[in-house]
C-alpha cells in the first residue's frame, strides 16, 4: 500500500527555519548574486544605461515604419475549422494600437452551437496562471474535444498565478478558443516589443512602441518574466486571441471585460473591451467601478430587455448580438443575468475557477488548491530529490535569495530532503560541506519564487523544471471512447524517480547471474516519486528482463507489485517493464513509436521516463512501460478494470526462444503441434488449459491457411464482415502500416515477434497487442537499412521466410491493399511527417538531455555490451547515424526519408507470400560492440 512521506505530515513555522551561514566566496554566497558594493555600483550603472537606451529606442521605434510585424501562426483551435473567420469590422482593426491585434473572430454556421446538438460549449473565467485548477476543471468536466466539446477562455490566461506559460500550452493542447484579457495584452505587447528588436528595460513611464496606449507599461514590471520565457508557439497562441469572439447563431459575444451597449462593434475601443467595469453618467466606459455610476452589464441588460422589436436582433447598436459572456470582474463574483454572464470568480485570489455550459446554464467549479498570493512572505516547504555523494560529510540546503536553509532527509522516503524556508525570493538547491558550510555544489539556475503555494513540488536536483508541456502528435484515429491504456502514471512531459531498497548481496547475485531467469530477481521496497506524488510499496519483485537485451551492461528490468498488499497498485497497474534503451543513442525511438500507436488508435503499453536507483546507487534512465503481456494490463485496459470480468485467453508470440517464429502458420489441429515457447499461453497451469486456450487461435490459423484471396468480396464492408469473427482487419492493417512507417523489424511482419493475441471473451475476436519498440526508425538492423527507409512497402519482407501468414493473406487481397496504402498516406499526411514529428522530437530532446548526460556518466551494475556514446552524441544521433553497421541512419533522417518515400508511393498490386516457415533472429555482430 502506498505510504505518505514525512514531508507531507509535518508542519513548521517560518521562525523555526533558521538559515545556515555558509562560507562566502569573493563574490557572495552564489556567483550569480554578487554582494560587494563595487558590483552593486556596476549593476546600477548598467541599469541606468539600459534605461536611457530603452527610452531612446522606444522613441525611435515609435516614429519609424521600419518595424516589420511579427508573423503569427494560425490559431491552433481554428486552423482546421472552416466555420471560423477573422472579420474586418470597420475602423476597429485600423484604429487599434495593440500588438498583433485580431479584432474579431466570427464562428459561422457551426452545428455545435445548435440547441439539440450534443456538443457542450463551456466558457471559463480568468485562469491567471492557475494550471492545476485548469487541469482539475477540465477533468471534472470530462472535457472531450474529439466528441465535440469546446472550451472558450474569457481572457487573462496569464499573470498572478504560478504557471502562466503552462496555462498557455495547456490551452493550446485543449484547442481552446480564447479572447484577449488585459494581462494577456500586456504580455503580448512586451513580447512583441522584444521580438521587434528592442530589449527589456526602460523607465517607469515607457510606452510599448506600437503607439500610445491608455496604460503606459513600465518595462521592469512583473509581466516581463512571462513575456521573455514564451516560445514562438506560446506567443503565437496568446497573440491570436481576439478582442471579440462572436457567434451569430446564438446572438452571443465573448469578451474579457465588457462591450459598450450603445456603440456599434466597429466603434468599440479595444482597451475598454479588455478593461471596462462601469459607465459614467455620460455613457463613457471606465476601468474602475468607482469612476462610474453603473456597471456596463446593467445597461446592456436594460437595453436588451427594453428591446421589444419583432426583429430584436437587428434593432440595437450591437446587432445581431444580444448576449455577452465575459470575465475580468472578480470583485463582483459570478454575475449571471438575462443577457450578460460574468464568470470570473477569482480563483487566483482564493476563490474558484468556474465553467459555464452555455446551452444548459450548468455551472462547474473547482477551488484554488494553493494559498492565494499575499504581500508578506509565508513559510514554504521545500522538497528536493537528490542522491548526495556523501551523506556523512554533506548537507543539502535551499538558497532562498542569499540565505541558505538546511533540508533534512525524509525518514521514510529515500533521497527526499525537505525543510522550511521563506517565500520571498528566487531559490535554488545547494550542497554544503558539513564541516565549514562551504558550498560544494549548487544548481546552475534559479527557480522562481513560490508566491502562491505552501510547498514546492517534489523537485529533482539539477533539473530546472517539474513538468513540461511537450508538443503531442494529433489523434488521427480515435479510440472509443478513449485510450484504454491512458493513466496518470504516464503523464506526458515528466520524468519520475524509482528507488528500490533491496538486499545488497541478492542484488549483486541477480546481476552476476542475469542469464538465469529463475534466480535473476530480488524482492524489496519500491518508492515512486513524481513531481506531485509519492507512493511506496513493499515486497515488490524486481528482476532482470528481456531476452537478447540481457547481453548489455545496462540491463532492462521487470517489476511486479503484489496485489494482496497493494490492491490499488500504482495507478491501477501492477506489472511493468523498465526498458533500458541500451541500443538507441536517442533514447526516444520507443517513446515515439508508442506515440504513433496512440495517435492511430492502437492499444499498446504507454510509458514514462524514469530515473532508477537501487540502494541509493543510480542505475540509469529508463522508460517505464506497462507489461502488456500481463493479464492485469488486459483487465485494466480492454475491460476497464471490471472486478467481475472473466478474462479471455492471452497468448504471447515470440521468435527468439522456440524452433520458429510466431508466424500464425497452421501446422495441425491440436496444441501439441505448436511450440509452447513460440506461442506462450499466459496463466495456463495444465495441458488441458493450454489446449483450450490454443483451440480458437488454431481455428483462426486454419481460416488464414484456407482463405483464398480470389474469393474475397469486392465490397469493403462485406470483406471486413467476413474477417470480423476472427479479427478487426482494419485495426490490424493500421498496425502493419506503422511497422512499415517506423521500420519496426522486430515485430509481426519482419520477425514474427513481440506481440500478444488476446481472445476477447465477448466478441470472439483476437486483439493484436504490439510490444517493445526500441528496434525502430532505423535502429539495430544491419541489413539494407536505407532500402527499408526509401523503398516500396512490399520490400520490407521480400526475399525472407514468411514471418506472418496473416499479413501474407492480407496483402494478397486487393481491397485490403488499397486500405493499407490509403492508411500509409493518411498517417504520413497527418502524423508521421517531419513537420509534425520533429516538434515532438525536439520537445523530447529538451526534456531528456540532462538526464541522458547523467545516464551516460554512470557505472553499470553488470558486465556486458555497451556503446562508446558520449553525452555530445545524443543530439547528433537525432540527425544522423553513428556510422556503425547497425546505426547508419539518424532518427530525423529516417522520418524524412520514409515520409518522402510514402509521398512518392505508387499504388501497387496485391502480392503473394514471400516464403515458407519463418525463423526469428537477432542480426547483431559483437565485434561492433565494446565490453564494459
Amino acid at each position: 500500500m502506498a505510504d505518505q512521506p514525512q514531508a507531507m505530515r509535518d508542519s513548521a513555522n517560518l521562525e523555526a527555519a533558521a538559515p545556515v551561514t555558509p562560507a562566502k566566496t569573493s563574490s557572495g554566497i552564489l556567483p550569480s548574486v554578487p554582494r560587494k558594493i563595487f558590483w552593486l555600483w556596476i549593476a546600477l550603472g548598467i541599469i541606468l544605461v539600459a534605461a536611457v537606451v530603452g527610452t531612446v529606442l522606444g522613441v525611435v521605434l515609435s516614429r519609424t515604419n521600419s518595424i516589420k510585424p511579427v508573423q503569427l501562426q494560425d490559431h491552433p483551435a481554428d486552423s482546421d475549422d472552416p466555420t471560423i473567420s477573422i472579420e474586418n469590422i470597420g475602423d476597429f482593426h485600423a484604429l487599434s494600437q495593440f500588438a498583433n491585434l485580431t479584432a474579431m473572430k466570427v464562428i459561422h454556421d457551426d452545428p455545435r452551437f445548435e440547441p439539440n446538438n450534443k456538443s457542450r460549449i463551456f466558457v471559463v473565467g480568468d485562469v491567471h496562471g492557475s494550471l492545476p485548477e485548469l487541469n482539475a476543471l477540465v477533468e471534472k468536466l470530462k472535457y472531450d474535444y474529439d466528441r465535440g466539446d469546446r472550451l472558450i477562455l474569457a481572457g487573462d490566461l496569464v499573470d498572478k498565478g504560478p504557471d502562466s506559460i503552462g496555462v498557455i500550452r495547456r490551452a493550446k493542447q485543449l484547442r481552446a478558443w480564447c479572447v484577449r484579457g488585459n494581462h494577456d495584452d500586456k504580455v503580448v505587447r512586451l513580447a512583441t516589443y522584444h521580438r521587434q528588436g528592442a530589449s527589456f528595460g526602460g523607465t517607469g513611464d515607457a510606452n510599448i512602441p506600437e503607439g500610445a496606449v491608455h496604460d503606459p507599461l513600465a518595462n521592469d514590471n512583473h509581466h516581463i518574466a512571462i513575456a521573455s520565457n514564451m516560445t514562438d508557439d506560446d506567443y503565437s497562441y496568446l497573440a491570436s486571441c481576439p478582442m471579440i469572439l462572436a457567434v451569430p447563431a446564438i446572438e452571443s459575444l465573448f469578451v474579457h471585460a465588457g462591450v459598450h451597449p450603445n456603440r456599434p462593434l466597429d466603434k468599440q475601443e479595444p482597451f475598454y473591451i479588455m478593461n471596462m467595469r462601469s459607465l459614467t453618467a455620460t455613457g463613457d466606459p471606465v476601468k474602475k467601478s468607482s469612476e462610474g455610476i453603473v456597471p456596463w452589464s446593467d445597461v446592456w441588460n436594460s437595453v436588451q430587455g427594453n428591446n421589444t422589436s419583432k426583429d430584436a436582433a437587428q434593432s440595437t447598436a450591437t446587432s445581431p448580438y444580444r448576449k455577452v459572456y465575459y470575465g475580468h470582474a472578480a470583485s463582483r463574483g459570478l454575475e449571471l443575468k438575462n443577457y450578460t454572464f460574468g464568470v470570473d470568480t477569482g480563483c487566483v485570489y482564493g476563490g474558484k475557477l468556474t465553467a459555464l455550459e452555455i446551452k444548459t446554464g450548468d455551472l462547474t467549479q473547482v477551488p484554488l488548491y494553493a494559498s492565494p498570493d499575499t504581500s508578506a512572505p509565508h513559510p514554504v516547504t521545500y522538497q528536493v530529490v537528490i542522491n548526495t555523494p556523501d551523506r556523512e560529510s554533506e548537507i543539502v540546503g535551499v538558497a532562498v535569495g542569499q540565505e541558505v536553509y538546511e533540508l533534512a532527509p525524509d525518514p521514510t522516503v529515500p533521497m527526499l530532503y525537505t525543510g522550511i524556508g521563506p517565500s520571498s525570493s528566487t531559490y535554488r538547491y545547494v550542497i554544503l560541506d558539513k564541516n565549514d558550510n562551504s558550498i560544494v555544489h549548487f544548481e546552475p539556475f534559479e527557480r522562481p519564487a513560490i508566491e502562491h503555494a505552501n510547498s514546492t513540488f517534489y523537485e529533482t536536483y539539477g533539473r530546472p523544471w517539474n513538468k513540461l508541456d511537450l508538443p503531442e502528435l494529433p489523434q488521427l484515429y480515435k479510440f472509443e471512447p478513449k485510450d484504454p491504456a491512458a493513466s496518470p502514471l504516464y503523464e506526458d512531459g515528466t520524468i519520475i524517480t524509482l528507488h528500490f531498497n533491496v538486499d545488497e548481496e541478492q542484488t549483486q547475485s541477480m546481476h552476476e547471474n542475469k542469464y538465469d531467469k529463475k534466480s535473476a530477481k530480488v524482492n524489496g521496497t519500491m518508492t515512486y516519486i513524481s513531481y506531485n506524488n509519492v507512493q511506496q510499496f513493499h515486497d515488490v519483485e524486481l528482476k532482470v528482463g528481456g531476452h537478447s537485451s540481457r547481453r548489455w551492461a545496462k540491463v532492462p528490468y521487470k517489476i511486479k507489485i503484489p496485489h494482496k498488499s497493494a490492491p490499488e497498485g500504482l495507478y491501477r497497474r501492477w506489472s511493468f517493464k523498465l526498458r533500458s534503451e541500451a541500443t538507441d543513442p536517442t533514447m526516444m525511438r520507443e517513446m515515439l513509436y508508442n506515440d504513433l500507436l496512440k495517435s492511430t488508435g492502437i492499444l499498446a503499453a504507454r510509458g514514462v521516463y524514469a530515473r532508477m536507483y537501487i540502494n541509493n546507487r543510480p542505475a540509469g534512465l529508463f522508460l517505464l512501460v506497462d507489461d502488456s503481456g500481463s493479464t492485469s494490463f488486459i483487465k485494466e485496459t480492454i475491460h476497464q478494470g471490471e472486478s467481475n470480468v472473466t478474462l479471455g485467453d492471452l497468448i504471447q508470440g515470440d521468435a527468439g526462444k522456440g524452433a520458429y517464429a510466431a508466424n500464425l502458420g497452421f501446422i495441425g489441429d491440436t496444441a501439441e503441434a505448436y511450440d509452447d515457447k513460440v506461442y506462450k499461453v499466459k496463466k495456463a497451469k495444465s495441458p488441458e488449459q493450454k489446449e483450450a486456450a490454443m483451440q480458437p487461435l488454431i481455428e483462426f490459423m486454419q481460416f488464414i491457411d484456407n482463405y483464398d484471396p480470389e474469393d474475397a468480396p469486392e465490397n469493403e464492408a462485406m470483406l471486413l464482415e467476413q474477417w470480423k469473427p476472427y479479427i478487426d482487419a482494419k485495426q490490424f492493417i493500421r498496425q502493419m502500416a506503422l511497422e512499415w512507417i517506423g521500420g519496426n523489424w522486430d515485430a509481426v511482419q519482419y520477425s514474427g515477434n513481440n506481440y500478444a493475441m488476446y481472445h476477447h471473451p465477448t466478441t470472439g475476436q483476437y486483439i493484436t497487442i504490439p510490444m517493445d519498440f526500441d528496434y525502430t526508425f532505423g535502429n539495430g538492423l544491419e541489413e539494407d537499412q536505407r532500402n527499408l527507409m526509401t523503398g516500396e512497402w512490399p520490400e520490407f519482407t521480400a526475399g525472407r521466410k514468411t514471418h506472418s501468414f496473416l499479413w501474407e493473406r492480407i496483402k494478397a487481397i486487393p481491397q485490403f491493399v488499397k486500405m493499407y496504402q490509403d492508411t500509409l498516406r493518411d498517417i504520413n499526411t497527418h502524423v508521421s511527417n517531419p513537420q509534425t514529428m520533429f516538434k515532438r522530437i525536439d520537445g523530447l530532446a529538451y526534456m531528456l538531455q540532462r538526464d541522458v548526460v547523467w545516464d551516460r556518466s554512470l557505472e553499470r551494475f553488470s558486465e556486458g555490451l555497451t556503446r562508446p556514446w558520449s553525452a555530445e552524441d545524443f543530439l547528433g544521433s537525432l540527425e544522423h547515424g553513428s556510422g556503425q553497421q547497425d546505426e547508419q541512419i539518424g532518427l530525423k533522417e529516417w522520418i524524412s526519408g520514409k515520409s518522402e518515400s510514402i509521398m512518392n508511393m505508387q499504388d501497387l498490386s496485391p502480392s503473394g507470400p514471400d516464403g515458407g516457415l519463418g525463423v526469428g533472429f537477432y542480426p547483431f555482430k559483437e565485434e561492433d560492440l565494446q565490453r564494459a
